[in-house]
C-alpha cells in the first residue's frame, strides 16, 4: 500500500516546515535556551502545520544531542529519545485526539498520570489535538492541570475552532496563530515533491492545485498525490482539471460572454453541460468570482490590465478586454454578490445549479433582455393615438379657508382648462394631419409621465426609479428630450436596453415613434424646443403657480 504524500514528506526539523516561520524561530530558540513553556496553543486552519510543528517542538526538547543547523535548533533524529519518539516507542509522549476522547473521563485518566515523572524522556509531552471538542467538563477538569502543572509537563493543544475553547483555558496557554501558506510556498513545496518523485507536470497544473488547496499544504499534497495516480510521467493542466473537477478559463469566459449577450446560447443548455461534464459548480463559481474580480480591478486601474493578463492566453486576453468594456461597473458588483450568495445556497439546493440559472435570469430582467434564452429580437407594436384628455386633480384643505379664495381659485382652474383644451386641440389636428408621424405635445407627455414610469417600474424597478427623477423638456423633429438628475443617470439611462425599455412604454402608452435623448441641465439650455412647447410650457408653470406645487 502506498503511503501518502503528506505523510510520506512530513517534515522532520524545524528548517524543513513551509512558511510559519515567527512561529518557528520563537519554538527553536524556547528549547535552545531551555525556556519551556508548560502549554501552547496552536490556532489555524486545517492542513497548515499545527499538529507537525508539535511533534517536532515535542521531540527538540527531549532530544539528548539537539545542536543548532543554520537558522534553527533542531533535533539530532538518532538519539535513543529521538528514535523513541518517531518509533512510538515511549509512553512519555501521548498524543491524544479531542475529537474521540470528549468526555470528562478520559481527562481524569490523563489527571491520574500526568503528576507520575517521565519513565524515559526529559519532559511528558501531550498533544491534544482538535481540542475545541472537549466538553465543558472536561475543560473545567483540564483546567486546574494546566494551572499548575508539575515542573516534567507540557502541553501542546491545537484547534481550528479557537471561538469554542472558554477564556479560562486560553489564558493559561502560550497562543500561536498560524496562517495560511500564500500560493507561491505551496507551488514551491508541490514542485520539490514531484520532482522528488521523478515526475513531470506542468507548472500551470501545479498552480491549479495550489488555488484548490486555498492555503493549506495537506490539502495540496493530497490533491498531488490524487493526481499522480495517473502513473503518467508527464501530467498536463488539462488532466489535472478532469481529475479535479475544475473548468477552464474557456468556460468561465464563455458563461459570462452568455450573460452579456455577446455570445448567443441558451443558458439552461450551458448549464447542463456544465454540469454533466464533472465540473464542481462551486469551484466554477470561486473562478467566476475571481474573473469578475480581475475586470473590476482593471476598469477602475487600466494600467494593472497587462499584470492580470499575463497568465492569459492572447485569445483570453482579447475575451478579457471585450468583457470589460462591456460590464458597467455596477453589473460586476452585482454579479459579484450573487454569486458569493450562490455559494451558500448550492449548499442546500436540491439541484447544484439551479441557483447559477436563477442568477441568469434575474441578470437578464436587470439589463432589461425581454428573452434572452431564445435570443429573440425586442419588438414593439404601437397602440393606435389615444385621445387627449384633460386631468384635474384639486387637493384642497377647506380647514380655515374662506370661500373666496376657494372660488377664485376654481375660476382660475376653469380658465386653465380651456386654454389646455384649446391647446390639445390643436395637437389633435396635427395628428391627423399627418398621421404617419404623430406629434404629441409636452402638456399630454406630463400627463401621461406618471403612468408612463409605473409601466417601466413593473418591468424593471432599477430603470424606473432612475426615470422618476427626470423631466420631459419637449420635442425637436420627432426627438424627445428628457432632463436628467445627473450624468450617472444619464450614463445609465442611455444604455441600449434602458432605451428599448423606455421606448417601448412610451409608444405603447402615447402612441407615437419618439427617438429618445437624455440632457443634463446645463445641456438643456443649449436645446432650441417645438414653437407650440412655449406654450405648453406656460401652461405649465401658470398650474404651479395656482397650485404652489413644483416639478419632481
Amino acid at each position: 500500500m502506498s503511503v501518502s504524500l503528506y505523510r510520506k514528506y512530513r517534515p522532520q526539523k524545524f528548517s524543513s516546515v513551509t512558511g510559519q516561520e515567527t512561529i518557528v524561530k520563537i519554538l527553536s530558540n524556547s528549547a535552545e535556551t531551555g525556556r519551556i513553556g508548560h502549554a501552547y496553543l496552536f490556532v489555524g486552519s486545517r492542513g497548515i502545520g499545527k499538529t507537525t510543528l508539535a511533534r517536532i517542538f515535542g521531540r527538540v526538547i527531549n532530544c539528548l544531542d539537539g545542536k543548532k543547523e543554520g537558522n534553527f535548533y533542531e533535533p539530532c533524529g538518532k538519539c535513543q529519545n529521538c528514535r523513541s519518539i518517531l518509533e512510538s516507542k515511549t509512553m512519555d509522549f501521548i498524543e491524544i485526539d479531542a475529537a474521540s476522547n470528549t468526555g470528562v473521563d478520559n481527562i481524569r485518566q490523563l489527571k491520574e498520570t500526568i503528576n507520575l515523572p517521565p519513565s524515559s524522556l526529559k519532559y511528558k509531552v501531550y498533544i491534544i489535538d482538535e481540542v475545541h471538542m472537549l466538553s465543558l467538563g472536561a475543560f473545567n477538569a483540564l483546567l486546574k492541570t494546566l494551572e499548575e502543572p508539575p515542573a516534567h509537563a507540557v502541553f501542546i493543544l491545537a484547534t481550528t475552532e479557537i471561538h469554542k475553547i472558554p477564556e479560562t483555558i486560553i489564558s493559561r496557554c502560550s497562543r500561536f496563530d498560524f496562517k495560511r501558506l500564500n500560493f507561491d510556498q505551496i507551488v514551491k513545496r508541490l514542485s520539490n515533491l514531484a520532482e522528488n518523485e521523478n515526475i513531470t507536470i506542468e507548472k500551470s497544473a501545479l498552480e491549479t492545485i495550489a488555488l484548490e488547496a486555498e492555503g493549506g499544504m495537506r490539502d495540496a499534497e493530497s490533491l498531488l498525490h490524487q493526481v499522480f495516480s495517473l502513473k503518467d510521467k508527464d501530467i498536463k493542466l488539462e488532466e489535472v482539471q478532469e481529475i479535479l473537477g475544475i473548468s477552464s478559463k474557456k468556460k468561465v469566459f464563455d458563461f459570462l460572454f452568455i450573460l452579456s449577450g455577446i455570445k448567443e446560447e441558451n443558458v439552461f443548455l450551458f448549464m447542463d453541460k456544465l454540469s454533466s461534464s464533472g465540473i464542481r459548480l462551486k469551484n466554477f463559481t470561486q473562478s467566476a468570482i475571481s474573473l469578475l474580480r480581475d475586470l473590476i480591478i482593471s476598469k477602475s486601474s487600466p494600467e494593472s490590465t497587462e499584470i492580470i493578463c499575463q497568465t492569459l492566453s492572447s485569445e483570453e486576453k482579447t475575451s478579457f478586454k471585450k468583457l470589460r468594456d462591456y460590464f458597467s461597473f455596477e453589473n460586476l458588483i452585482f454579479l459579484i454578490e450573487k454569486l458569493h450568495q450562490n455559494l451558500e445556497l448550492m449548499k442546500y439546493s436540491p439541484v447544484q445549479s439551479l441557483p447559477l440559472e436563477m442568477l441568469c435570469i434575474e441578470f437578464f430582467i436587470k439589463i432589461g433582455r425581454i428573452n434572452p434564452l431564445v435570443q429573440s429580437k425586442l419588438t414593439t407594436f404601437p397602440s393606435p393615438p389615444s385621445s387627449p384628455t384633460i386631468k384635474t386633480t384639486i387637493s384642497q384643505n377647506i380647514n380655515n379657508a374662506s370661500l373666496s379664495k376657494i372660488e377664485e381659485k376654481e375660476t382660475d382652474i376653469e380658465n386653465l382648462n380651456q386654454k389646455k383644451v384649446s391647446t390639445t386641440t390643436k395637437s389633435v389636428t396635427a395628428i391627423d394631419d399627418n398621421p404617419s408621424v404623430p406629434k404629441i405635445p409636452l402638456t399630454t407627455i406630463l400627463d401621461k409621465w406618471g403612468e408612463i414610469i409605473s409601466a417601466i417600474k413593473s418591468t424593471n424597478n432599477l430603470i424606473g426609479g432612475c426615470l422618476s427623477s427626470c423631466i420631459p423638456l419637449g420635442t425637436v423633429n420627432q426627438k424627445l428630450f428628457i432632463k436628467t438628475k445627473n450624468n450617472f443617470h444619464k450614463e445609465k439611462l442611455s444604455e441600449h436596453s434602458c432605451r428599448l425599455t423606455i421606448k417601448k412604454e412610451l409608444d405603447r402608452i402615447l402612441g407615437s415613434n419618439f427617438q429618445i435623448e437624455f440632457i443634463e441641465e446645463k445641456e438643456a439650455e443649449r436645446i432650441k424646443l417645438d414653437p407650440n412647447e412655449d406654450e405648453n410650457q406656460d401652461i405649465l408653470h401658470q398650474a404651479m403657480k395656482i397650485f404652489g406645487g413644483k416639478i419632481v
